[in-house]
């Protein structure tokens, strides 16, 4: 993140990681930048901090180049913990369960009105290979 030599969108690379090399055998998936600071945006721990607005941003930035993702971990969608969280871990599980299963469809919602289509990252992949 930060580095504006980076792709922000999937590429294929062999040794220089972050370096495109069509002829490599690996493809890198990046997680989409904030348009301005270039900071992660596009994973559930992002949107529930920052908020829908700010991977929202991310998102139609990078989908304006090419294919993007969203990152969330299933615990995401699952209620908080009932135990005893320091400031620091209630920070970070803040919004766990219906505000987060929420923002997911509103995501999921917009980027479909944006055209975007839907695949595992197997097939994301695939089709950078192919290409």
């Amino acid at each position: 993140f930060g580095h504006g030599h980076v792709a922000a969108n999937p590429y294929r690379f062999s040794e220089a990681f972050s370096r495109p090399d069509p002829s490599g055998d690996m493809v890198e998936i990046p997680l989409p930048t904030f348009p301005v600071l270039r900071l992660p945006a596009a994973t559930g721990i992002l949107t529930r901090v920052a908020g829908r607005a700010w991977t929202l941003a991310a998102l139609r930035r990078a989908l304006r180049t090419g294919d993007a993702q969203y990152y969330f971990h299933p615990y995401e969608l699952g209620p908080r913990p009932r135990i005893r969280l320091s400031l620091r871990e209630r920070l970070f599980l803040r919004r766990l369960g219906p505000w987060m299963e929420e923002a997911v469809e509103a995501i999921a919602l917009r980027l479909r009105s944006w055209g975007a289509r839907f695949v595992t990252a197997g097939e994301l992949a695939a089709a950078v290979s192919a290409s």
